[in-house]
């Protein structure tokens, strides 16, 4: 996924690991690697949107 997104993987653990927050741009990249809505990857599971 890193690869795929252009960033570290470094980067991406610490996404994973909730110490940094990705930009809106990288949030879209990553909606578009997994082919869902951006609105998917922010809405706490549970919750309808």
């Amino acid at each position: 996924m890193a690869h795929v997104l252009g960033i570290s993987l470094r980067y991406l653990g610490s996404i994973e690991r909730g110490k940094v927050s990705p930009s809106v741009t990288l949030l879209g990249a990553f909606a578009t690697a997994l082919d869902v809505s951006p609105c998917d990857l922010i809405t706490p599971l549970g919750e309808s949107r």
